[in-house]
């Protein structure tokens, strides 16, 4: 937990520090949220539930970086994930892209062990950390937003191999403030002995409530192994700014923080 602290308050002093030196637009945000239950990439947390989440933001004009926290747990074993992220989204001729890299560490966590065979003894075994580049572009046509996200890691969970996972999402603007989404994803493994490919699907309702993100998600899989995914959540975050400049003002809202992080921040082993 000191590690957690330590980070956050780091970054929090660089990005106190940055918009001093910075021109032009920028902002400095800390979110407070919790899930009902956590969901990674289709998959649902079996244990820690509810679970409680902070992150911290900075942009300056197109660059971005942050860090995620959260407790997620392996087997018996429950410690903190910290996500760090930064990237650059430009936007050009209305299309929104977003080119960057997150890097998922579990400061206290043990060797992850894969029995295979299920004879009870570790076929495999490899550190949780894990770097993973991504790319993605959006456009938004009317109160409608459609996006694309690809994202890569030479080495996933447990030191297993390379693995992608693709998406699309498309959010539409409805009456009295409420924004309906949907997504669907694939996870492909190049290790099929140690991970499972599978599908994953989406569709929520958001709305901000005196300053308060709400968002209704029902998420499931499609051909994964293990527990019934079917999940029926509630997301509550509450953003902060804690520094801004005037054009901060006329910038477009991303509700739920983080772009594509909140459905992402639970790695599968946490089940």
């Amino acid at each position: 937990m000191f590690r957690l602290i330590a980070a956050l308050a780091g970054l929090a002093v660089f990005a106190a520090g940055a918009p001093v030196a910075a021109e032009g637009y920028y902002v400095v945000e800390a979110t407070f949220g919790l899930e009902s239950t956590a969901v990674f990439r289709g998959y649902r947390a079996q244990r820690l539930n509810p679970n409680p989440y902070v992150s911290l933001d900075v942009e300056w004009r197109t660059l971005y970086a942050g860090l995620y926290a959260a407790p997620v747990a392996f087997g018996d074993e429950e410690n903190a994930m910290l996500f760090g992220y930064a990237g650059f989204a430009p936007i050009v001729s209305g299309f929104e892209f977003d080119f960057g890299a997150g890097y998922y560490a579990f400061p206290d966590s043990h060797v992850f062990e894969f029995d295979v065979d299920g004879d009870g003894l570790a076929d495999h075994s490899g550190h949780k950390g894990l770097v993973e580049p991504y790319a993605g572009v959006a456009r938004t046509l009317g109160g409608l937003e459609l996006s694309g996200f690809v994202f890569y890691t030479p080495d996933t969970l447990g030191q297993s191999g390379q693995a992608w996972y693709a998406r699309v999402e498309a959010e539409q603007a409805l009456p009295h403030g409420f924004i309906f989404g949907a997504g669907y994803g694939v996870s492909r493994f190049n290790e099929d002995r140690l991970n499972d490919d599978y599908d994953d699907w989406t569709v929520s309702v958001e709305k901000t409530f005196y300053g308060f993100d709400l968002k209704l998600r029902y998420s499931d899989t499609v051909g994964a192994l293990g527990p019934d995914n079917r999940t029926l959540a509630l997301v509550v975050e509450r953003p902060l700014t804690l520094f801004s400049s005037d054009r901060d003002r006329d910038r477009r809202e991303e509700k739920i923080r983080n772009r594509w992080i909140i459905d992402k921040c639970r790695l599968r082993g946490a089940r």
